[in-house]
């Protein structure tokens, strides 16, 4: 495998980490990803429905890029031609809307390659090796990341298929990951 770093988690926190690694010079064949969504807003997206989330708490919160500058306020700012988005970033009153950071995350999918590194598969198992680690059967790497993420929704069983929610229609629920002992980890379902 020509790839050297794993990233075990296709979630924002995995798509950060491989925008900061491509933004460091790797390019997308030396970076494998390996997660159950190719869209890295793919499990934030049904949490911010769910809670009706609008806007961003700030700036620094709303992009996934991995320098701090030019955030979203400036992105905002050309896209709109319009000064107002950097003057509320200078106040510190800047809060993107999710539509404008999802928007930020596709734009950023497809310019750092995000999905040639993808691969949809369930890690079920990290061992030490002398060259690295064996990512479950996919071969060793030189590095590997951990960007496992919050457990699924959990919808109540009396919320479930209730019309007026927001949230999933049927109970869902991921089981936390938790590293077990080393040098082999499997992970597996904790509490």
């Amino acid at each position: 495998m020509s790839a050297r770093v794993a990233i075990v988690g296709s979630g924002l926190g995995g798509f950060v980490a491989y925008t900061t690694l491509r933004h460091a010079g790797l390019q997308p064949e030396q970076i494998a990803v390996f997660g159950s969504d190719a869209d890295p807003a793919g499990a934030w997206r049904p949490r911010a429905e769910a809670i009706r989330q609008r806007r961003m708490r700030s700036e620094s919160d709303g992009h996934c890029a991995p320098t701090s500058f030019p955030g979203l306020a400036v992105r905002e700012a050309a896209r709109r031609r319009d000064p107002v988005p950097l003057v509320q970033s200078v106040l510190d009153r800047y809060r993107p809307t999710v539509g404008e950071f999802l928007r930020h995350v596709a734009e950023l999918r497809e310019r750092s390659r995000w999905d040639e590194s993808v691969e949809l598969a369930r890690i079920d198992r990290i061992s030490a090796t002398e060259d690295g680690f064996a990512v479950g059967r996919h071969g060793v790497f030189r590095h590997v990341l951990l960007a496992t993420g919050h457990p699924g929704l959990a919808v109540p069983d009396e919320l479930a298929g209730d019309p007026g929610s927001s949230t999933p229609t049927s109970r869902t629920s991921t089981p936390r990951m938790s590293p077990s002992s080393a040098p082999g980890w499997p992970l597996r379902p904790s509490g």
